[in-house]
């Protein structure tokens, strides 16, 4: 079943930034390692589902990872 891009989730959009061929183009970009982007990326999905779920207040950390 293929679903429209925009019903897709961040852990989705997060796989195609950095799946191989795309990741090339990125990487220029963003000027990090992908594992490093992954990571970073993967905490913000998590902070994003903590707060979308009325879980309380995020961390500094949480609030710092997602300004950058």
């Amino acid at each position: 079943m293929s679903r429209k891009f925009d019903q897709l989730s961040l852990g989705e959009f997060i796989e195609i930034l950095l799946h191989g061929d795309r990741w090339d183009y990125y990487q220029e970009i963003f000027q990090v390692e992908p594992e490093y982007l992954r990571n970073l990326l993967d905490e913000v999905r998590k902070t994003r589902n903590h707060l979308a779920h009325f879980k309380g207040e995020i961390s500094p950390d949480q609030r710092e990872n997602l300004e950058f």
